[in-house]
């Protein structure tokens, strides 16, 4: 028996002598609050006009029944930061079933289901998508990872992230209180970019949260964006996956365009 084995101890070191092992994982990288929000904030400086982006939308929703339904759609997004938004996703066979944009000062959500329907709102305003769903085009847009992020934060360390929390006055049922609103979880790895985003609500619970993964350079650029974007609202089960192909920069792409404008807005016969 020992004979037998002996040839496949002899080739096990052989390869691990070709390939090597994998070495230690790096030490995490520390950074001052301010010196990592530069970083973040750096990447998206090197963006030249806006961001067209093409890929897929996969995930589940409770219907109004309690019963649980998942979707396969593509996706089609248009940005222009830091508050310029359009995201399209299209059944192959039924055309549109979701159509969102925002333009700062307004945002606007159309909806097939469960009937074809449209709103308009102004921005920090929320609307509810199927299931339920609660959403506001700003959180939408901090959580891909294209929100610069500014205002007064305080940090939290943690083995390998680096937690950049923003607060806000509010009411808690106490009486005032400063409540926590947000919180962008920077890697403290290389590229040391926003691995995680939570939205919270004024009770404290986690009303949205995103996971950010594959990052790469965009296409004609030289930023560095996540391809894969985990939308979760854990309070509605509730999740989306967006696996973009890739993201190409496009210097033409001014938050002027039509995209960007309000249906109330538009010219007529330009659709929603």
């Amino acid at each position: 028996m020992t004979r037998n084995r002996l040839p496949r101890v002899v080739g096990g070191v052989a390869l691990l002598a070709v390939t090597g092992c994998p070495g230690p994982r790096p030490m995490p990288t520390f950074m001052t609050r301010d010196d990592a929000l530069a970083v973040v904030n750096g990447n998206l400086n090197r963006l030249r006009g806006g961001l067209r982006a093409r890929g897929d939308a996969s995930g589940h929703f409770t219907d109004q029944d309690g019963r649980r339904r998942s979707f396969q759609l593509s996706a089609k997004l248009l940005v222009v930061p830091p508050d310029r938004l359009h995201l399209q996703l299209e059944h192959p066979l039924a055309g549109d079933e979701l159509r969102l944009g925002t333009n700062g000062a307004k945002w606007w959500l159309w909806l097939r289901r469960p009937e074809p329907h449209l709103v308009e709102l102004t921005r920090g305003e929320t609307a509810e998508a199927v299931g339920h769903v609660p959403i506001q085009a700003d959180q939408l847009l901090g959580a891909i990872g294209l929100l610069p992020l500014t205002g007064a934060a305080a940090q939290r360390i943690t083995e390998d992230h680096q937690q950049i929390i923003f607060f806000a006055t509010g009411t808690d049922g106490n009486g005032d209180a400063v409540l926590i609103t947000k919180e962008f979880w920077l890697d403290r790895y290389d590229p040391w970019l926003i691995g995680e985003v939570v939205y919270r609500d004024e009770q404290g619970r986690e009303l949205f949260r995103s996971d950010l993964k594959r990052y790469r350079l965009a296409v004609n650029g030289d930023l560095m964006l996540p391809h894969e974007i985990v939308l979760h609202w854990p309070m509605n089960d509730a999740e989306m996956t967006l696996s973009i192909d890739r993201w190409v920069q496009d210097e033409a792409l001014s938050g002027d365009a039509l995209p960007f404008v309000a249906p109330s807005d538009r010219p007529p016969m330009t659709g929603g």
